[in-house]
């Protein structure tokens, strides 16, 4: 797969395309990407969504990574990643509250077992990501319901 300006990194030894607007506008534009988005459209929509709260928040960043499935098939799978002083951080985007005044929004977190589930030191993983600093509420600094290393204030 070819992904315009080839940008990629290697994440935990999965290797990782960069998807920006305009490289993803012209991927999806392929021959592959409308055969796939006949059988898979949530995948596109997902993708989309993604790329746009990229667009939004500077310091995220969204990649895609072929994952194997079983007898030899392999899928397209996209992932968001937070930019942290020491690296990039794999995290899935929810909707939470907080436990003292009832703010509700969206976070980033870390510690979901889905994020690591192909990996082999995936258990390591999702231990290191429960020790990253969490961030609590934007309106009173109380205690979120769930675990957010990022929140949108």
């Amino acid at each position: 797969m070819k992904v315009e300006n080839n940008e990629f990194f290697w994440d935990h030894g999965q290797k990782f395309y960069v998807l920006k607007k305009d490289n993803w506008e012209a991927l999806k534009k392929t021959e592959k990407w409308i055969n796939m988005s006949a059988v898979y459209p949530e995948l596109i929509q997902r993708i989309d969504y993604k790329i746009k709260f990229t667009e939004r928040n500077e310091n995220f960043i969204c990649a895609i990574t072929k994952q194997p499935m079983k007898k030899g098939k392999e899928i397209w799978i996209a992932f968001l990643f937070f930019i942290m002083d020491d690296g990039l951080q794999r995290i899935q985007l929810e909707t939470t509250e907080c436990t003292n005044c009832g703010w509700r929004g969206t976070i980033a977190n870390p510690t979901l077992p889905d994020l690591y589930l192909m990996l082999e030191d995936r258990f390591e993983l999702m231990r290191k990501s429960a020790q990253l600093k969490k961030v609590t509420c934007p309106i009173c600094n109380g205690r979120l319901k769930r675990d957010a290393i990022w929140v949108e204030a």
